[in-house]
């Protein structure tokens, strides 16, 4: 009977702290694109989801095709940031921090995307090793249109 109760506690806790797509959470998947329309390979797929009983500001997904051959791991917070430092948007967004691979050559530094859901704008933050960050590109997206990036062979982390 013990090892039953133990069980389904496990169970249940693995259910109530796993990401899981459900009613209340949101699925972004899309390619991004430059500020005419034009796809880069790459692009993410995350939830948007909450952890009970808090509100829906958690992101966790995969930054996929990353500079055109790999994939990394993302993860963040939906959060206000100032329209300043969007790029043409304004209110919260989604900023998904990503582990640069260094380009496929080791030493990458740590990047920030901020995502804005409502006016479909990205832009992209690089770490600059504590001399400040910069950006490095810009622009926006349509969700759902990931086969659209076939053929292109410019990653959205090299301007």
């Amino acid at each position: 009977m013990k090892k039953l109760l133990l069980a389904v506690t496990i169970m249940a806790l693995v259910a109530s702290f796993g990401v899981t797509a459900s009613a209340s959470s949101t699925l972004y998947d899309f390619t991004f694109r430059d500020t005419s329309g034009s796809p880069y390979c790459d692009g993410l797929y995350f939830y948007n989801y909450n952890s009970y009983p808090y509100p829906k500001a958690l992101v966790d997904g995969f930054h996929w095709n990353t500079f055109c051959s790999g994939t990394s791991y993302v993860n963040g917070f939906k959060a206000g940031v100032s329209y300043g430092y969007q790029y043409s948007g304004t209110g919260a967004v989604f900023v998904i921090s990503d582990p640069d691979l260094g380009n496929g050559s080791g030493g990458g530094t740590g990047i920030v995307w901020l995502v804005n859901p409502v006016y479909k704008h990205w832009i992209l933050w690089y770490s600059g090793g504590g001399a400040g960050e910069y950006v490095v590109n810009y622009g926006t997206f349509v969700n759902f249109t990931r086969a659209d990036a076939k053929g292109s062979t410019l990653s959205s982390q090299k301007r």
